[in-house]
């Protein structure tokens, strides 16, 4: 739908949530708001009962002129003083990618989780499963966070707490958040953070996506914690 209103060319295009949330589109997105005025983003849902696709309303006004050196915030969530989980966490996506890693590098194999072998919101601390892998590995505590989920499921992000004194590779079907205060009681504390139902509300409103990013699980606000013990 295109009109005009003080001038200005002015539309409410329908699109994928991907280009509003994803974490690969961030030129798409510069790009757009360079070029106009973005009065409002409106997370709509599933386009039909026969597209399996999340979509958003994006209503814009197109800009006198293009300024595309200027950096502007592409609005997403609504501002937080809050710590976030970024704050006190390294977020990375796991390293291993299955059917492209060839099991080789150490000669030692390593513990090895993927989202089909660990707990939902359990803890693992002997992990049976083995392999050998030459990229980068993770020292627990850590938690890992299933990175396919959907909207409508009862939680965005599932997650397990790993413990134990050895080194871990990850898949890359999972995100690991690492304390930055190594204590065990931070990741539990994030544990808690992902059961609220507040955390489902804030992350369908950042992402609607089936895989949920990087950027996304950083910008989650987070309760403030206890630092007293581990």
């Amino acid at each position: 739908m295109f009109y005009r209103n003080a001038g200005f060319a002015a539309s409410r295009p329908i699109l994928p949530d991907v280009l509003r949330s994803g974490s690969r589109y961030e030129k798409w997105r510069q790009m757009v708001i360079n070029q106009v005025v973005v009065d409002r983003i409106t997370p709509y849902g599933l386009f039909d009962r026969n597209a399996d696709v999340d979509v958003f309303i994006l209503e814009v006004t197109k800009r006198a002129t293009v300024e595309p050196r200027r950096k502007i915030r592409w609005p997403t969530t609504p501002i937080t003083h809050r710590a976030s989980v970024g704050d006190l966490f390294g977020v990375h996506v796991g390293s291993v990618v299955p059917h492209r890693h060839q099991q080789r590098g150490i000669r030692v194999s390593v513990p090895y989780i993927h989202s089909r072998a660990i707990p939902a919101w359990g803890r693992v601390s002997r992990i049976a499963e083995q392999r050998r892998f030459k990229g980068s590995l993770f020292k627990p505590p850590f938690v890992a966070i299933r990175r396919t989920s959907r909207p409508e499921d009862r939680y965005r992000a599932t997650c397990t707490l790993v413990t134990g004194g050895r080194l871990v590779a990850v898949e890359n079907h999972l995100i690991v958040c690492c304390p930055n205060d190594g204590k065990t009681k931070t990741c539990r504390q994030l544990l808690q953070q992902m059961k609220k139902k507040e955390t489902n509300d804030w992350l369908n409103t950042r992402i609607r996506c089936r895989h949920l990013t990087v950027g996304a699980i950083k910008e989650l606000p987070m309760a403030k914690i206890d630092r007293v013990g581990r």
